[in-house]
């Protein structure tokens, strides 16, 4: 294979068309742009990013509109969300694009359209970039979407294709856009070190915050189901997400938390599995051994910190995952009454205490953690006892 992007994008155009009329599985068209063309780009980078790239000509059957994206994967690392850099032919292979675009599978047209218009606004691009919509692809419904998509682009006819060395100076140029917006947008660090906390928002400002910054991560949540977990939260520290399998339910948790700074390294986001074989609270709270010492289960591991007086001004979260693998009310009951303990004093929610075991001390439920149940209704799980559904659903349930 030639190692020019010139010489490689122009015999695409060529030759895609006819290759179309070819058997989808035998033809060498699916290893270039799985294997060869995003080998070749890498080596065309400049950037310090680790990018993943893909290319896809169709799964099974011939795309008309073939593509190359170039991710970040602190964005993504899928096409069917967040959003890249990618290369769009056109249906009749006399156009190419290089755009700066989102996934149209698992976001909403008005998502879509308020993320261009954030990036158009925000990145500052030279003449040579294009910040519409105003061009095609072809004619097909696939073309439209993908157009929708694109924020900004540099178009490339084929009976005028540029230089290898325009070619690769408007690659690196789109990248630079495309890092500038992470850095802009406050994604450009894993660990999150620079999320906002709760307390700098009033209501509205944080929920709007939250609903960007999981947008931003790549994921559709509407802004109603958003506000409707925040203000649960607010109104009881238990909450539990109902649903099939696969919605997303616990996703939308860990990035609620993510985007208040509350994350697995920092130890303020912990979640714990539910094991069908858990039948008292010795799982999720703790236990004593044979020698009398008390060995602390996880949830109680996170309030020995979420109780420290230098940690009330941070926020905890642990979420149960599938907590209805195993009877609610043989290992959850305790601390749901513990949760109906809660009452106000000097101006903080206090409980019960969780454990009250002279190594631990008193830990309490303070009104920084928040407990967050997944359940699925379907044959593999338990229902809820009618005692212990009275208790969960005054609290919060989505």
């Amino acid at each position: 294979m030639s190692e020019s992007i010139r010489t490689t994008f122009s015999g695409i155009m060529n030759t895609y068309i006819n290759a179309r009329r070819e058997v989808f599985k035998a033809y060498s068209m699916g290893t270039l742009f799985r294997h060869e063309l995003p080998a070749l780009l890498k080596q065309k980078i400049s950037s310090s990013e680790e990018y993943e790239i893909k290319g896809s000509i169709g799964q099974g059957n011939w795309a008309v509109i073939p593509w190359l994206a170039i991710m970040n994967p602190k964005i993504t690392t899928s096409t069917q969300r967040g959003f890249y850099i990618v290369y769009l032919f056109s249906e009749d292979m006399q156009h190419l694009y290089l755009t700066f675009a989102q996934g149209v599978t698992e976001t909403s047209r008005e998502e879509m359209e308020r993320r261009n218009e954030d990036i158009r606004s925000r990145v500052d691009m030279g003449e040579h970039f294009r910040k519409d919509n105003d061009f095609t692809l072809g004619s097909s419904s696939k073309a439209k979407e993908y157009v929708q998509s694109v924020a900004a682009y540099v178009r490339y006819s084929k009976d005028d294709f540029p230089s290898e060395g325009q070619l690769i100076d408007d690659l690196n140029q789109m990248i630079e856009y495309y890092e500038e917006y992470i850095h802009l947008i406050g994604l450009d660090t894993v660990d999150n070190e620079n999320a906002r906390k709760p307390e700098e928002f009033d209501n509205i400002d944080i929920v709007s915050h939250i609903h960007s910054y999981i947008t931003n991560k790549g994921f559709y949540f509407t802004d109603e189901n958003i506000k409707n977990l925040y203000l649960s939260l607010k109104t009881k520290p238990f909450v539990i997400l109902s649903g099939i399998s696969g919605t997303g339910k616990t996703q939308i948790v860990r990035l609620f938390a993510e985007s208040v700074g509350a994350t697995v390294d920092n130890g303020q986001f912990k979640m714990i599995p539910v094991r069908p074989d858990w039948s008292d609270g010795s799982d999720l709270i703790g236990y004593v051994d044979i020698k009398g010492d008390f060995q602390p289960g996880p949830l109680t591991e996170v309030l020995m910190e979420a109780n420290k007086p230098e940690n009330w001004n941070k926020s905890y979260f642990v979420l149960l995952d599938e907590m209805n693998l195993a009877r609610v009310e043989y290992y959850f009951s305790d601390l749901l009454s513990v949760m109906e303990s809660r009452r106000k004093e000097i101006g903080e929610y206090v409980s019960d205490p969780v454990v009250d075991h002279p190594e631990e001390g008193g830990l309490l439920l303070w009104n920084n953690v928040y407990i967050i149940g997944t359940v699925n209704m379907d044959e593999t799980t338990y229902p809820f006892s009618p005692k212990v559904s009275g208790l969960i659903f005054n609290g919060g349930k989505i």
